[in-house]
């Protein structure tokens, strides 16, 4: 009796404290825009959530167009570029609260109470728009850039503007802008090996340009910009680039071939072509989007033929698969947004929480050949993985009904890993384990 009293302490003692911490609390949310089947006029875009924490899919808004350009959010609000459409969302009502047509509206960025929308096919001028983001009222149409306009960033005070042009332009531009004036402060050519020019982002206090290879040619090439002397140098590549994905540190993540590659920056190498592999384009399946988490350091993929079915996939920094989400067909923008907690699972659900933790064992620990895991009693695991520390998965298996059993593991290195077990109940414990050397 007095044993379950101090453990009923113990548990009322953890809940007091993360109560008292969940305020500091973060966790990331994926947002997915899918604009559906290409040849049904009726399967307009859809936005849903997927929640990494809970492994679910809530369905967002319907925007009643049939194709996706951008998706992004402020922790507050969705904004999607939807065909010809622009659509503001509040991300905890769900509704829209805002939406204007919008003729070639494509991607997306916020400053402030501002909005910077790039413009491409149809329109043929004014290829820059301002609107304000709670009401989107317009505000500006920049004129004097010479064709469609891409990737964006905020640098040193003024907007960059990547500047592809239409179908068959043979040269890429780098529009720049006073964002508080709207004024187009020069549009400055970098020549063929900037044909393509896509994403933009800040790099050693230079704009690196990530040009998307046109299809049927078979070199890629990154430039990067110099602000200060307004000249860029650039890099070729034998391979065909898409759009970028994420840059840390000197690591540049973006589409190479299909695939997600990564290019080492400072020696201007490719690491791996394939960190994933092309989803099989040969079959004419493609990557619709990929977007990374931050906070979780998980890439989100979705793959789709556009017209029948569409997957979404998770993987890690080092290209393994870690899960899976629902996707629609065409999938196209992805946007990972990260919040603060305000709330905890009810106190009996935290209760059982700690519980689990308290009394599931997994010994011994440091391990030999095999563990044992004992479980609560009425408890059971629906799957366990284990990780080595880099989160690669070693070792998986599903099922664990007994209340006491052995997992085997021989073959492995000496060091630290990681166990997850997932309940049957839905609750996810992680145990550190030190395999022990001979």
């Amino acid at each position: 009796m007095l044993k379950k009293f101090f453990w009923l302490a113990v548990v009322l003692l953890l809940i007091l404290y993360f109560q008292a911490t969940a305020q500091a609390q973060l966790q990331s949310q994926l947002y997915i825009a899918s604009g559906g089947a290409f040849s049904d006029p009726d399967d307009f875009v859809e936005v849903t959530l997927y929640d990494p924490l809970q492994q679910s899919i809530t369905n967002i808004n319907t925007v009643f167009t049939q194709a996706v350009q951008d998706l992004i959010g402020d922790g507050e609000n969705l904004f999607v570029t939807a065909t010809d459409s622009l659509v503001r969302i509040d991300q905890t009502s769900k509704q829209k609260l805002a939406s204007i047509a919008v003729s070639g509206a494509n991607l997306l960025l916020l400053n402030e109470d501002l909005i910077f929308m790039s413009v491409q096919y149809p329109e043929s001028s004014g290829f820059v728009r301002v609107y304000d983001k709670n009401t989107l009222e317009h505000l500006h149409t920049i004129e004097g850039i010479s064709g469609e306009t891409a990737g964006m960033i905020l640098f040193n005070g003024l907007l960059y503007v990547a500047v592809p042009g239409g179908y068959g332009t043979t040269t890429g531009s780098l529009a720049i802008i006073n964002p508080t004036t709207f004024e187009l402060i020069r549009e400055i050519n970098l020549g063929t090996e900037a044909k393509g020019i896509y994403s933009l982002l800040n790099y050693q206090g230079k704009i690196l340009c990530v040009n998307k290879t046109p299809y049927g040619e078979t070199t890629a090439r990154l430039s990067v910009f110099d602000p200060e002397s307004l000249t860029a140098e650039h890099f070729a590549f034998d391979h065909a680039f898409g759009k970028a994905i994420h840059l840390t540190d000197d690591q540049l993540y973006l589409i190479v071939d299909n695939g997600l590659g990564v290019i080492d920056l400072d020696l201007m190498e490719m690491l791996n072509p394939q960190l994933i592999p092309d989803p099989g384009s040969t079959n004419y399946i493609y990557f619709a989007d990929i977007v990374y988490d931050t906070l979780h350091q998980h890439f989100y993929a979705t793959t789709t033929d556009y017209f029948s079915f569409g997957q979404g996939t998770i993987y890690d920094m080092q290209g393994a698969q870690k899960g899976s989400f629902e996707a629609g067909i065409s999938a196209e923008a992805l946007a990972v947004v990260i919040k603060q907690l305000t709330s905890l699972p009810g106190n009996d659900q935290l209760a059982f929480q700690v519980y689990l933790q308290v009394y599931l064992q997994v010994y011994p620990n440091p391990f030999d050949e095999q563990i044992f895991i004992k479980l609560p009693e009425g408890e059971s695991i629906r799957y366990y993985k284990l990780f080595d520390l880099s989160g690669k998965s070693i070792y998986e298996n599903h099922s664990l009904t007994n209340s006491m059993e052995a997992i085997h593991l021989n073959g492995l290195n000496p060091g630290f890993y990681i166990i997850e077990l997932t309940t049957e109940s839905g609750n996810v414990l992680n145990k550190k384990l030190l395999k022990q050397a001979k």
